[in-house]
């Protein structure tokens, strides 16, 4: 009886070998120019050893969401394509530190084209933020099982800043990082007093929907001021009025 002196993995066949690296050259070439130190940088890809590439451990991530449902199978891919031979419980703490790389990839492969560069010393105008939150399902879920909350930079065509909670992370301004001069576009779920004076503090400024019972404004002269009677008075047409709001003991104001 022949003995095999040790484990070995048949080499796949050249033709399919071929087509596999093929298909993810593809996919590659696709990614932004900086997706490797990025990798490095977010703390996704920290050892060299086993998986040789940045690239590499995106693919086994890609698998494990498309065709690997377990962190087993996961392995077992990896190994007949020839990609590295890592136990599932390393494939699991290799995907945990990659959610602040996989965030910065989608946001990338999303954005769309760059402004040009200003020129030195000069300041342009502040970014406008759209925001918002979406509702994302699992298998099984009661359809509100995570919350993905985004920032588009309108004038740059872009996702700049994406985050993910479960179903009990809120909807809130204060999830975003705002740079002075920047305009924060978002709709009633935000219209809360804590998240327009969270923006005045960054020196930035908010556009959002509010309703009155949650938004109690003032007049000019401090006095309580009824918002609904006044848009039943005022005739057909654009109207704007000087507001101010008190929040923890100090007066803020803005325009309705």
């Amino acid at each position: 009886m022949s003995r095999q002196p040790h484990h070995t993995t048949p080499p796949l066949p050249e033709q399919l070998a071929h087509l596999l690296e093929h298909d993810w050259q593809a996919v590659v070439e696709r990614l932004p120019s900086d997706y490797e130190p990025q990798a490095e940088q977010l703390g996704a890809w920290v050892r060299k050893r086993e998986v040789r590439r940045a690239s590499d451990l995106l693919r086994a991530l890609l698998a494990y969401v498309l065709c690997a449902p377990s962190f087993r199978q996961l392995g077992c891919w990896a190994v007949l394509i020839g990609l590295c031979k890592i136990s599932e419980a390393a494939w699991r703490k290799r995907l945990r530190r990659s959610l602040a790389w996989l965030l910065w990839l989608l946001g990338a492969l999303l954005a769309g084209p760059s402004l040009p560069d200003l020129p030195v010393g000069s300041r342009g105008p502040g970014r406008v933020l759209l925001i918002d939150a979406t509702r994302l399902k699992e298998p099984g879920g009661t359809g509100d099982d995570w919350r993905l909350h985004t920032a588009y930079d309108l004038r740059a065509g872009r996702l700049v800043q994406v985050s993910l909670s479960d179903q009990h992370g809120a909807e809130a301004l204060e999830r975003f990082v705002l740079q002075p001069g920047d305009v924060a576009v978002a709709d009633a779920g935000y219209g809360y007093r804590h998240c327009v004076v969270w923006v005045l503090c960054q020196q930035a400024d908010v556009l959002v929907r509010i309703h009155p019972r949650a938004f109690p404004v003032r007049d000019e002269s401090g006095q309580p001021w009824d918002v609904v009677a006044w848009l039943k008075q005022v005739p057909e047409g654009q109207h704007s009025r000087r507001v101010s709001f008190v929040w923890h003991e100090q007066t803020r104001s803005g325009c309705v």
